[in-house]
C-alpha cells in the first residue's frame, strides 16, 4: 500500500513541457502630475484722449483703465513610471488575463484568474478606472492677435504764426491712450451685446424662429472672437511639479508668472498745451507705456506678475507618503524617487496626496526666487485671484498588494482606481489553505483505506475459496466411502 506522502510527491513531482516560453508581463504606467496655472487679462475700458486728459484733474475717471480677469488652475497628468506586472503562473497553478487599456499609457481593467489544482479557484479582478485627458499645458484659451505698432502721434503745431502783445509758453506731456483698433473692438463688443440681449429678449417673448436664432448664435460667435481678441494670457510657464527631495521634504511648491505684456493695446500720445507762466513750460520726454501705467494706477492687478503656491495636505502627506519626521525618511524619499521600470509580481498603486492651490497678484515688484505674499486689503486683486485643489500621486510611497495564487487556498483580489491613480475600493481575501490541505489528506486517507479494505477483502476470498476446497474435498471423501 501506497502511504498519501508518496502519493502526493508524485503529484509534485509530476513531468512539464520542456521547451522555453516567452515571459508575459503587463505593463502599465504610475502617474505624476504638474500643476499649470494661468490668467487670462482682458481690456474692458480705455482712457480718454490724449487731448481730453490734458485739462483733466489727477484721478479724474476719464484717466482711468480697467481690465477684467479669468484664472484657471489644473493639474496636468503624465506618465511617471512604469510597472512591469509578471503574469506568468506559478507552479500547478493555471492563470488566465484579460487587460483593456486607454487610449494611453493607463490601465483601465485587467482581469485574472488563477486556478490551484490542490485548492479552490483564484479569481482576481483589477478594475482600474480612466486616466484624466491631457490638459493642455496652457488652461488660459484664446489669445487675440496683436494689435500693430502704431508710432506716437506727432507734436501739436507750434501754435497760430500771428504777432502777440506779450510772451508766450508752452508745456508737453505725454497721456496714455489706446490703440485706435482696441477702441474699435470695444465699441463694436458693446455693440454686439446689445445685440445678442435684445435677441434674447425676442426668443423669451416667442420668437423662436430660425432666423433669429441663427442671428442670435452669430453674434454670440462675434462676441466670444472680440472677447479674445482683447485678451492676452500670463501661464506659469513649465508648471510646477512637486516632488520629494532627499529629506523627504517637498519642493518645488512656489512659482511666479511674470507681468503680461499688455503695451500692445496702448500707445503714448504727447499733448502740447499753452501755459501762463515760464515755470510751467515743461517739455516732458517720452515715458514708456509701464511707467505711465504705474503712474496713473499702481495698483492695477497684474502689473507686477502673479503668485502661485501649492500646499500639500501635511497630515496625508506624512501618513501615505514620506514623513520627514521618520527615521527612514530618506530611504522612502530615494525609493519614491525613482523612475525606472520596476518589475513586481504583485499590484503597485499610490495614494495621491490632495494639495490646494493658490493664485494671486503681486502688489509690488517680487524677485523671482521669493514669494510675495497676499495683500488682503487690496480688494481690486480679488478678480485676479484664485483657488484651486489637485492631486498629487508622485507625493505617495508605493504600495503593493498580492495577486499570485498557491497550490491549495483561494486569493482574491480587487481594486478600482480613479483619475489620478487612487485607489477608490480596494478587497483582499485569501482563503483557508488549511482546509484544502485537510481535504486532500482526508481523500488520501480515504483512499488509502480503499486500498486496505480491498486487500483485505482478497485475503478474506482467497481463505473462504481454501476453505470451500477443504469442505468440497470432505464432501467428496464422504461419498467415495458411501459408495465402496
Amino acid at each position: 500500500m501506497r502511504s498519501f506522502s508518496a502519493a502526493l510527491s508524485l503529484i509534485l513531482l509530476g513531468s512539464f513541457p520542456a521547451h522555453a516560453r516567452d515571459p508575459v508581463t503587463i505593463d502599465y504606467v504610475l502617474p505624476g502630475v504638474t500643476v499649470t496655472a494661468g490668467v487670462a487679462q482682458r481690456i474692458t475700458k480705455c482712457p480718454t484722449s490724449a487731448e481730453a486728459q490734458a485739462g483733466l484733474a489727477t484721478g479724474a475717471e476719464g484717466l482711468r483703465v480697467e481690465f477684467a480677469y479669468k484664472v484657471a488652475i489644473a493639474g496636468k497628468q503624465a506618465p511617471r513610471r512604469l510597472v512591469r506586472l509578471d503574469a506568468e503562473t506559478g507552479f500547478l497553478v493555471d492563470r488566465e488575463t484579460k487587460v483593456q487599456f486607454n487610449e494611453d499609457w493607463y490601465l483601465k481593467t485587467f482581469n485574472g484568474r488563477t486556478t490551484g489544482q490542490g485548492g479552490p479557484l483564484l479569481v482576481s479582478l483589477i478594475k482600474a478606472g480612466a486616466a484624466v485627458l491631457a490638459m493642455s499645458a496652457n488652461p488660459i484659451l484664446g489669445v487675440g492677435p496683436a494689435a500693430a505698432a502704431i508710432r506716437p502721434n506727432a507734436a501739436v503745431a507750434e501754435g497760430l504764426d500771428r504777432p502777440v502783445a506779450r510772451p508766450r509758453y508752452f508745456a508737453t506731456r505725454w497721456y496714455l491712450e489706446c490703440q485706435p483698433k482696441v477702441i474699435e473692438q470695444l465699441k463694436e463688443l458693446e455693440e454686439r451685446r446689445e445685440d445678442v440681449a435684445a435677441l434674447e429678449a425676442r426668443v423669451i417673448g416667442g420668437d423662436a424662429s430660425t432666423t433669429t436664432q441663427d442671428l442670435l448664435t452669430l453674434r454670440r460667435s462675434e462676441v466670444s472672437t472680440l472677447e479674445a481678441a482683447l485678451t492676452i494670457n500670463a501661464t506659469l510657464k513649465g508648471g510646477l511639479a512637486p516632488a520629494l527631495a532627499a529629506d523627504a521634504s517637498i519642493a518645488n511648491l512656489a512659482g511666479q508668472i511674470p507681468a503680461p505684456d499688455i503695451s500692445r493695446w496702448f500707445r503714448v500720445t504727447a499733448v502740447r498745451k499753452e501755459v501762463r507762466e515760464a515755470r510751467y513750460a515743461i517739455t516732458e520726454h517720452e515715458p514708456s507705456i509701464a511707467a505711465l501705467l504705474q503712474k496713473q494706477d499702481p495698483r492695477i492687478p497684474g502689473l507686477y506678475g502673479y503668485q502661485v503656491r501649492i500646499a500639500p495636505d501635511a497630515k496625508l502627506a506624512s501618513w501615505f507618503g514620506c514623513d520627514p519626521k521618520a527615521a527612514a525618511a530618506s530611504a522612502c524619499a530615494a525609493e519614491v524617487a525613482k523612475t525606472d521600470p520596476l518589475p513586481t509580481r504583485d499590484l503597485v498603486f499610490v495614494r495621491p496626496i490632495p494639495a490646494s492651490v493658490k493664485l494671486w497678484p503681486n502688489p509690488a515688484p517680487c524677485a523671482a526666487a521669493t514669494v510675495c505674499e497676499a495683500d488682503e486689503t487690496w480688494v481690486a486683486a480679488a478678480d485676479a485671484s484664485g483657488s484651486g485643489s489637485v492631486k498629487l500621486p508622485q507625493l505617495s510611497r508605493l504600495y503593493t498588494m498580492r495577486t499570485g495564487g498557491s497550490i491549495f487556498g483561494g486569493r482574491t483580489v480587487g481594486a478600482e482606481f480613479g483619475a489620478s491613480g487612487e485607489p477608490m475600493i480596494l478587497q483582499y481575501n485569501i482563503g483557508s489553505g488549511g482546509k484544502d490541505v485537510a481535504s486532500v489528506i482526508d481523500a488520501g486517507v480515504s483512499g488509502a483505506q480503499t486500498i486496505r479494505d480491498a486487500e483485505g477483502a482478497a485475503t478474506k476470498r482467497k481463505l473462504d475459496e481454501l476453505k470451500n476446497a477443504r469442505d468440497l474435498q470432505d464432501l467428496l471423501d464422504e461419498l467415495d466411502e458411501e459408495v465402496s
